[in-house]
């Protein structure tokens, strides 16, 4: 590898020294084992620096991620930290509070929003008996839980898997270890066989024994060595500032043109947040239900608490994952799904279900509304576009095929846009599709959650767009935990600019070498000016690795809001 090259001009420059001080000589190389040295740690050490100030990053963004525990133990309640929890004790999750490590329920019911964990947009009802995920959150209900006879969580899974990448991304990676297996052997060949020709045509045998020192000096393999990690670390960096997650390394080394983009709709064009889009049935039917529901924290109730705030309520109880009833105005009121309904054995008139749009049973969500015994009404409550879906689709869509996936039968608004429209797509089905796409060229595949993994692996590139899941991040190649879908092209800027560099840099390794070799081979490059060459060319490589990544007249641009054109999609 690279550090036998280094390890044997180090050692042939001091042991040629050591010979002449022992023959008289006066030629002494001391100095270029010294440059040699130098320079590789100089490199090495901004390498490093790259590599903690990464890990610096992300390591701020778990910490924000891991929670306090409220602990039952022996007895007594204490507030711990999240490194503070032992196995088998029974921590205490109240409305609104992350759950810091992975257990079974013991006690109480709740709605727990897995989002983070597993990509799922809506809180998911958990009951005794049933895990939960370390780092989701209890938006509705209390809970205990009693931790395994391993303290872990899913959060940390997640921690892992971005600790590996931020490790592999610093070896010799992919082409530059392709070209050492070739380099070494050939600078080492071409050494020995200057020096033997020069020494057997009747050259001083000091004169010989210099150009095959020179040879091997100036060769400079530090420009390899350092042409990948360094970009990839500085690179890796940059992207994590920007909320941006890399967890395949290689990917900056791919030299494919990608022709397609495939794009799930729920919680990638959509924000997984809803909104109310009808009210059917009387006029007290907004202000009942926003009554009821001003006292939850379910994300569907959020939206239907914002349609009135005259009324209040008393006496709530939650049915988790079904509605929630309280006493209004003297009414029990109750607000929920059909099921909820059925249980207490109120009828949907078919009135009211004549009324709802068929589009509400696939793409929305039907909230009924009654009292005194009767259901009188619905709300109708649908997820929302981001603002800049048409933007991004338009962008993506001027020199790339777009195809959009949804599981929803009867969706609206968006196929119009797209080259290709594929609805009623189970997740298994997704995976599938992509292989289509992918015999008619590269695919890149843009989803969220649990249900796109299969379909992030199978692309030549995979983007998890909101927060992150364990299996959605190791299948991806990028995740992008913010809410942003613009950011789909920081994230193609970076490594657009990251290939690019590290193409740079080893293309002016290879131009170098293919100059200053001859030069050494020739002798017409003395040692000291051998190793002087060397570590100026190194210089340059960690100063060209250390440049930032990032298009900043791009990315300031981008994020106003203003079209740039998807030329910095990665070809």
């Amino acid at each position: 590898n690279m550090d036998n090259l280094l390890a044997i001009a180090i050692l042939a420059a001091y042991g040629f020294s050591i010979g002449q001080i022992l023959t008289g000589g006066l030629n002494f190389y001391f100095d270029v084992s010294a440059v040699i040295i130098a320079v590789v740690t100089v490199g090495r050490y901004y390498e490093r620096e790259a590599k903690n100030k990464a890990t610096r990053e992300l390591a701020q963004i778990i910490e924000a991620w891991t929670p306090s525990a409220r602990v039952r133990r022996n007895g007594k309640i204490m507030n711990l930290g999240h490194d503070e929890i032992e196995p088998f004790d029974c921590i205490i999750i109240k409305e609104n509070e992350s759950i810091p490590a992975d257990g079974i329920i013991i006690s109480g019911y709740g709605a727990i929003d897995e989002s983070l964990m597993t990509g799922e947009p809506f809180p998911v009802v958990r009951k005794p008996g049933e895990k939960a995920l370390g780092g989701s959150m209890v938006v509705e209900g209390n809970l205990e839980i009693e931790v395994g006879d391993v303290v872990e969580s899913q959060m940390e899974n997640l921690a892992h898997i971005l600790w590996n990448v931020q490790s592999s991304a610093y070896g010799a990676l992919g082409i530059a270890q392709r070209i050492a297996r070739i380099f070494v052997p050939l600078v080492l060949f071409m050494a020995l066989l200057v020096t033997s020709w020069m020494f057997f045509s009747g050259t001083h045998p000091g004169y010989a024994l210099l150009a095959g020192l020179a040879t091997l000096i100036v060769s400079c393999p530090c420009t390899f060595g350092i042409a990948v990690p360094l970009t990839t670390a500085n690179a890796i960096s940059t992207a994590l500032r920007h909320g941006i997650i890399i967890t395949s390394a290689d990917i900056f080394e791919r030299s494919k043109i990608y022709d397609t983009v495939a794009i799930d709709k729920t919680g990638t064009l959509s924000t997984g947040k809803m909104k109310v889009e009808q009210v059917l049935g009387p006029p007290e039917i907004a202000e009942y239900a926003a009554a009821v529901e001003r006292l939850s924290s379910h994300p569907i109730a959020k939206a239907i608490a914002a349609l009135d705030k005259q009324k209040t309520a008393t006496d709530l109880i939650i049915h988790p994952g079904k509605g929630a009833e309280a006493m209004v105005e003297g009414r029990k009121v109750v607000v929920g799904s059909k099921s909820l309904f059925s249980i207490l054995e109120w009828e949907v008139p078919d009135s009211l279900n004549r009324m709802i749009p068929n589009q509400f049973y696939d793409d929305g969500v039907v909230s009924y509304v009654g009292w005194d015994g009767k259901i009188l009404g619905a709300i109708l409550t649908q997820d929302q576009f981001r603002p800049e879906w048409k933007q991004v689709i338009d962008m993506l869509g001027k020199n790339k095929r777009v195809v959009l996936l949804t599981g929803a039968e009867n969706p609206s608004g968006y196929e119009e846009r797209a080259d290709e429209f594929y609805a009623g797509i189970p997740p298994e089905a997704k995976a599938a599709i992509i292989r289509q796409l992918k015999s008619d060229g590269n695919v890149i595949m843009i989803g969220d959650g649990n249900n796109d993994a299969p379909a992030l692996s199978e692309a030549d590139m995979g983007i998890a767009f909101g927060k992150p899941s364990s299996l959605a991040a190791d299948a991806a190649d990028v995740v992008i935990p913010g809410d942003r879908l613009n950011s789909i092209f920081v994230a193609f800027d970076v490594i657009k600019t990251t290939r690019s560099r590290i193409h740079q840099n080893i293309g002016w390794a290879l131009l170098y070498n293919a100059i200053a070799i001859p030069l050494a081979i020739t002798g017409l490059l003395n040692p000291l000016f051998a190793a002087l060459a060397m570590a100026s060319s190194s210089i340059l490589v960690v100063w060209n690795s250390s440049r930032s990544v990032m298009n900043k007249e791009f990315q300031q641009g981008l994020l106003k809001g203003i079209k740039h054109s998807v030329d910095q999609l990665p070809a």
